[in-house]
C-alpha cells in the first residue's frame, strides 16, 4: 500500500457508465517517443511542454453528446468521513467486455453546471473519489474533461478565472467531448482534502500554486505532477503534507487551448506514472477505453527519455525564434548532438537505458516534423512569458554536477534562456 490508496477486490460486471459495462481497450498502442504539445496561450495556470503542432486542417468532429444530465458512473470505496482515507480504485477496474453488438457510450452527457444532483452515483460502497485538477491550461482541461465525462470521480478544476463547461475537440479521435466539472477560483472555497490531485501548471508556477496544493491535499492524498523535467517530486513535496503520495508524471498530449475551457486535441493523449498501487489507483479514475494513464516499471528511462526530447528542440527554437524547421540545419544538428551527448550521459548516470544511437534517431525524428510545428518554449517566448529552462536544462546541469559529468552546452542554453525568462518576468 502507498499512502492512503488501497486496492480492493475486483467486482466483474458492475455498471460503469450510464448502466453500460465498460470495455477494456487494449487496441490503443502509442509511441512514447513523440512530443507533448501545448497551448502557448497566456494562461498562468496552463501546463505546456514539448512539441506543438501548428495549423492543421481541422477534422470535423461528430455532434456532441446530447442530454442534460450525467449518466451513472461508478463510485469507489471511501470512508464515510472522506478525510484522508484514500480511495479504492480496483473497484473501478473490475469490468467485462461488452457483448457483441452492444452500444457503448464511454462519455455520457454532462450535467448542467448548476444541477447539484448531477454527481457520479454512489453505488453503496461509498462516495465517488474527489479529484482536483490544478491548472486550466490545455493539458489540465484535457484530462479534467476525461475524468469528469467518465463519471468515475467528482472533479473540481482549480482556475484563476471562471468558465463554463469543458469541450475537447479531438482531431485524432474524431470526437467532441463535453463535460461540466465544478470550477473553483479561490483556494479557500475548496472542500478538502481531495483523494487525488492532478497538478497541471508549468514547473516554474509550482510555488504560485502552493495555496491550491495546501487547500486540496491532506493525509493520504495522491498528487500526480503533470509537469516537465525529472524533479517533480522535489518541487511539490514542500507544499503538501508529508503523508501525501507525490507521483511524477511524463505527459504525451498534443493539445492546444483555444479559449476558456476549450481545447483542440491533435496527438497522443496520455501520461505515464511510475508503476505501483498509487499509479494504478489514479489510472482507475479514468475510463479504460483509451488507456489515458499508463503506469511504467522503468521510470528513470521513461523520465529521462522525455527530458532528452525536450533538450533537443525546446531551447534552440526559443533562442532562434524559429519553428522546428531550424532543426534541419546541419550546423544546428551538430549543436543538438553535443547537447544530447551531455544529456544522455547524465541520463545513464541516473539509471536510464537509452539505445546507443538515440541522439541520431532523436535528431532525425524532430527534423522530420512538418513546417509549422513549434515548441512550448518557443510559444512562451513569443508570448512574452517566462520559460521552463530550469526544469529542462537546469535538471541536466544539476544531475551532471552530482555525477561529475560536464554539461557546458546545456549550461550555456540554461544561462541564455534564463536571461530571457528574467526579462519576461520583469526581474
Amino acid at each position: 500500500m502507498e499512502g492512503g490508496l488501497q486496492l480492493g477486490g475486483e467486482r466483474p460486471g458492475r455498471p460503469l457508465v450510464g448502466g453500460v459495462e465498460a470495455e477494456h481497450a487494449g487496441e490503443q498502442h502509442h509511441d512514447p517517443g513523440a512530443g507533448r504539445a501545448a497551448d502557448g496561450l497566456l494562461d498562468p495556470l496552463g501546463a505546456e511542454a514539448g512539441l506543438v503542432l501548428g495549423p492543421l486542417q481541422r477534422v470535423v468532429a461528430p455532434a456532441g453528446v446530447p442530454g442534460g444530465h450525467r449518466a451513472a458512473g461508478s463510485g469507489a470505496g471511501r470512508s464515510s468521513s472522506g478525510k484522508g482515507q484514500g480511495f479504492n480504485a480496483t473497484l473501478l477496474g473490475g469490468c467485462r467486455p461488452l457483448a457483441a453488438g452492444t452500444t457503448r457510450d464511454p462519455y455520457p452527457a454532462p450535467p448542467h453546471p448548476n444541477d447539484a444532483r448531477a454527481r457520479p452515483y454512489d453505488d453503496g460502497v461509498g462516495a465517488a473519489p474527489r479529484v482536483a485538477v490544478i491548472g486550466a491550461g490545455a493539458v489540465g482541461c484535457f484530462f479534467a474533461a476525461q475524468l469528469a465525462a467518465g463519471g468515475r470521480a467528482e472533479v473540481t478544476v482549480c482556475a484563476r478565472r471562471p468558465f463554463g463547461d469543458l469541450q475537447v475537440s479531438s482531431e485524432l479521435w474524431g470526437t467532441t467531448l463535453r463535460a461540466a466539472p465544478l470550477v473553483q477560483t479561490d483556494p479557500a472555497g475548496l472542500q478538502a482534502p481531495f483523494d487525488a490531485v492532478l497538478l497541471a501548471t508549468k514547473a516554474h508556477q509550482t510555488a504560485g500554486a502552493a495555496a491550491w496544493l495546501a487547500a486540496a491535499t491532506g493525509p493520504g492524498t495522491t498528487v500526480a505532477v503533470l509537469q516537465n523535467g525529472v524533479e517533480q517530486v522535489g518541487r511539490v513535496r514542500p507544499w503538501v503534507p508529508s503523508s501525501a503520495v507525490v507521483l511524477p508524471a511524463v505527459v504525451y498530449c498534443g493539445v492546444e487551448r483555444t479559449g476558456p475551457g476549450r481545447v483542440t486535441h491533435r496527438t497522443h493523449g496520455w501520461f505515464h506514472l511510475p508503476d505501483g498501487e498509487a499509479a494504478r489507483a489514479v489510472a482507475g479514475l479514468f475510463p479504460p477505453e483509451r488507456e489515458l494513464v499508463q503506469p511504467v516499471a522503468d521510470w528513470p528511462t521513461t523520465a529521462w527519455r522525455k527530458l532528452c526530447e525536450n533538450v533537443t528542440a525546446n531551447g534552440v527554437t526559443a533562442l532562434t525564434g524559429r519553428r522546428m524547421e531550424v532543426l534541419r540545419d546541419p550546423a544546428v544538428q551538430e549543436l543538438l548532438r553535443g547537447l544530447l551527448a551531455e544529456a544522455t550521459t547524465v541520463a545513464a548516470s541516473e539509471g536510464a537505458v537509452l539505445p546507443p544511437d538515440y541522439a541520431d534517431r532523436q535528431i532525425a525524428r524532430v527534423a522530420a516534423f512538418p513546417d509549422g510545428v513549434g515548441t512550448s518554449m518557443l510559444y512562451d517566448r513569443l508570448g512574452g512569458l517566462p520559460m521552463e529552462e530550469d526544469a529542462i536544462y537546469g535538471a541536466v546541469v544539476r544531475a551532471g554536477a552530482r555525477h561529475g559529468v560536464a554539461t557546458p552546452l546545456n549550461q550555456a542554453l540554461l544561462t541564455l534562456l534564463a536571461a530571457i525568462s528574467a526579462t519576461a518576468a520583469g526581474t
